[in-house]
């Protein structure tokens, strides 16, 4: 909706005031929310910040929310930034692409989805934050994830690579070059198939045969967000998917082919200023900020 004076606005706690593409944007308290006035004026939100800068905004009182990598936990623990984290609601993981140059022996996909060292990756890389998965939902939205097994398997793997027509076939994988934490998580990646026998070529592109990639929880929903998968999968889904026993079903038809391969389920890390308070976040990052006051800063 737009206001009298040509303002940006919802049925939210804040309107957009200003808006810069790519750079700025600041919101403004809305006087007519259904909830009562925000305790806040205005926030200004500032875009395309990398990690680095957001950590010195933050340490130079120029910032009182920003994110943190993952792998930054740590040093922050060391450092007392005071911290926040949601719970795992970002789905990293394998997608095997079709057409040429494609993967479509079964069983290369799954030798190299059972030649992945899960455990090590994510006390390494990810400095234990989040979850290791071989399912599409997370745990704590569907209670039988843990039943898709997540454990490294190289006898297997490599059993299934010499039964291959073509075990030395060269694969690529693809990554996201402006995610820091892509590139590190495809190289340990390459490095663990090629204990399986295969070999593994990575690279920032868009073209290849399996592309590591992040998919982040858009709903609460888990029949939205299974139905969501099967439609990139081309998976048809059961008539009446609604109860548990269809829904666990269903993924596992999704994970039949090895067409995907979940590796983590990974948390939103935020960094928090000192003079934030009421900070009353929900665990899957709906921050609240209509709640939340802050405190005057000392000349």
């Amino acid at each position: 909706m737009r206001g009298a004076d040509g303002t940006t606005f919802g049925t939210g706690p804040f309107r957009i005031t200003e808006w810069q593409s790519g750079k700025r944007a600041l919101l403004g308290a809305y006087e007519g929310y259904w909830g009562g006035r925000p305790f806040v004026d205005a926030i200004e939100v500032r875009l395309g910040r990398g990690y680095r800068d957001q950590a010195i905004d933050l340490d130079l009182a120029k910032a009182d929310l920003v994110e943190i990598p993952i792998g930054d936990v740590r040093r922050a623990a060391q450092q007392a930034v005071r911290t926040w984290t949601a719970a795992p609601s970002e789905l990293l993981a394998l997608l095997f692409e079709r057409g040429p140059g494609s993967v479509e022996d079964a069983r290369a996909r799954q030798a190299l989805a059972l030649s992945i060292d899960r455990d090590a990756i994510h006390n390494v890389l990810f400095q234990g934050q989040g979850e290791s998965t071989a399912a599409i939902l997370p745990e704590w939205l569907s209670g039988y994830a843990f039943l898709f097994p997540t454990a490294r398997d190289l006898d297997r793997a490599r059993q299934l690579v010499s039964a291959l027509p073509k075990p030395g076939q060269r694969i690529s994988l693809a990554y996201d070059p402006a995610d820091s934490e892509a590139r590190p998580v495809a190289e340990r990646i390459a490095l663990n198939v090629r204990e399986a026998g295969l070999t593994i070529q990575t690279a920032p592109a868009a073209q290849a045969a399996v592309r590591l990639v992040k998919y982040p929880l858009r709903s609460l929903d888990a029949v939205s967000i299974l139905m969501e998968m099967g439609s990139v999968l081309h998976v048809e889904p059961p008539a009446i998917p609604a109860s548990p026993e269809a829904l666990f079903a269903y993924e596992r038809k999704m994970l039949a082919d090895f067409r995907i391969v979940p590796l983590f389920y990974l948390p939103e890390v935020y960094g928090l200023s000192p003079r934030v308070r009421n900070w009353d976040a929900r665990p899957w990052a709906d921050w609240r900020l209509d709640n939340v006051w802050l405190e005057a800063r000392t000349p």
